[in-house]
């Protein structure tokens, strides 16, 4: 040991260095060596410790801290990389991070706050960022994200204003198509290798482009340009979606019932007439007079002679033509086979010349797809009815 001035211990047995001396431990001077000095630089009142070329501190003979002669400390750890390298665990309440901004760039790590849970937070009330800008997207960015118990979104009454109830989201809604995709590769490599291989199995999902065109505010660009889409945001139109589709089918449901009931009172008004011409030698091929008729085969007789009858069509359903068959006696002068919808509304008469067993071709191609009634009329009196299916 070299002392440039005394070195004096005093009543505690303290190690005393009188104000601008100098200890050195393993070298005389300031110049080359493994050295360590304790300094006190007099009237400036600092004190310092110079070591060359590193400094260990010691429990036992184990290092569990290294300060390096370029000023990086290590604890638990004599090869630190960085100015400060901790192998092992760090506890404190809370832990600010200086950015090189400034105070906008200051990040806390807090653990003491109130709630209780650590909490990430800006030093200022502004926007913070997590993820690289390459890797970002909006304002947090993760690749995943797992969760037990939900994600809340705030939505009280109480925090909002201009509310209004959306309506017509059904023809914007059918708008936006559901895609199936995969990711090009050259975003799977910006992944972590675990995460690269379920990035390029088949995904589903929009394509921000089509909600954009129909909800620009539910899409939003990076700075890159790339546009990211808020699916959440999406959950209200496509319930309003669904109420419209409700009431759209259950219209269709009075509708439907509606014509029921007009078919009823149709096939009502026809057995009536039928009922009311039954004396006429004129009868349906479906009926018989309980008097003075008599029943052979699929005509009918009156009063020994063959009334006229109608026939169901064939085929039916059909889709291009079909046929109806009908027998007329000679003595009939004018016969017609008349067309109706539903709701009872003649749609055509076709006048029909031949007698005896006859028939008649439908062109399916004439009329929209539905169910028909279609009546014989001979000499002014009602023969039968029936009814017919035309398909697509």
């Amino acid at each position: 040991m070299s002392v440039d001035a005394q070195v004096k211990v005093n009543s505690s047995s303290e190690l005393c260095l009188p104000y601008g001396s100098s200890c050195w431990i393993g070298g005389a001077s300031d110049a080359g060596g493994n050295r360590l000095r304790l300094h006190h630089s007099g009237t400036s009142g600092q004190a310092y410790i110079d070591f060359v070329p590193s400094l260990n501190f010691r429990s036992g003979i184990n290092t569990v801290m290294y300060l390096s002669g370029d000023g990086r400390l290590g604890v638990g750890t004599t090869s630190p990389n960085q100015k400060l390298e901790v192998n092992g665990r760090i506890r404190a309440s809370s832990l600010e991070i200086f950015g090189p901004g400034g105070e906008f760039d200051d990040v806390y790590l807090d653990q003491s706050n109130s709630w209780g849970s650590p909490a990430l937070y800006p030093r200022q009330n502004c926007q913070m960022e997590i993820g690289k800008s390459s890797n970002r997207v909006n304002t947090v960015n993760t690749y995943q994200v797992f969760y037990q118990y939900g994600v809340w979104q705030y939505s009280d009454k109480r925090l909002k204003e201009n509310i209004r109830e959306e309506d017509r989201s059904m023809d914007k809604i059918s708008r936006i198509n559901s895609m199936s995709y995969n990711m090009r590769d050259s975003v799977a490599q910006t992944l972590p290798e675990a995460n690269r291989k379920q990035q390029r199995q088949r995904n589903y999902g929009f394509l921000a482009q089509d909600v954009q065109a129909v909800y620009p505010e539910l899409v939003s660009s990076d700075e890159r340009g790339y546009l990211a889409v808020n699916y959440v945001g999406l959950i209200p139109h496509l319930l309003t979606a669904i109420k419209e589709l409700n009431s759209r089918v259950a219209g269709l449901g009075d509708s439907l019932a509606e014509l029921n009931t007009k078919l009823a009172d149709t096939r009502a008004a026809q057995e009536a007439c039928c009922q009311a011409s039954g004396s006429s030698k004129l009868k349906s091929g479906n009926e018989e007079d309980a008097t003075s008729s008599s029943t052979t085969g699929t005509t009918t007789t009156v009063d020994g002679q063959i009334a006229a009858t109608l026939g169901q069509n064939a085929p039916n359903p059909f889709g291009s033509e079909t046929t109806i068959g009908m027998y007329l006696p000679s003595t009939v002068q004018k016969a017609s086979l008349r067309m109706y919808d539903l709701t009872g509304k003649q749609l055509k008469a076709i006048t029909v010349n031949g007698r005896g067993n006859t028939s008649v071709t439908i062109n399916g191609r004439e009329l929209p797809a539905g169910m028909y009634h279609y009546a014989l009329v001979a000499d002014g009196q009602l023969v039968g009815t029936r009814e017919m299916i035309l398909t697509e």
